[in-house]
């Protein structure tokens, strides 16, 4: 690596207030190439101010809450007594795709 050095740490109370400005540089190239792909006018129907959405701070804590009901929710594990579920790979014989 040549140049500045970088080094992995603990994000800290001090780096929430630099992520606009990260977020800013990571997704210009982005909508950048989506303008030109869609042409300024229709771009600017899907995003009128990529720039300031993109800056605006994240609500951390609405973040946490949402990661949190993620965690508690359910997961469905399929059995062979799921309505859906083929009780047998003998429902897949000659529907694999690398057949």
């Amino acid at each position: 690596m040549t140049g500045a050095q970088s080094r992995i740490r603990a994000f800290g109370d001090g780096d929430l207030a630099e992520i606009p400005e990260l977020s800013l540089l990571a997704w210009d190239p982005a909508f950048e190439s989506m303008e030109k792909v869609l042409g300024s006018r229709v771009f600017h129907l899907i995003w009128p101010d990529w720039r300031e959405m993109s800056a605006s701070l994240p609500d951390v804590d609405r973040a946490q809450r949402q990661a949190e009901r993620v965690s508690e929710a359910p997961v469905v594990r399929p059995t062979s007594t799921t309505p859906w579920w083929p009780s047998s790979t003998a429902a897949w014989s000659g529907s694999s795709p690398t057949s």
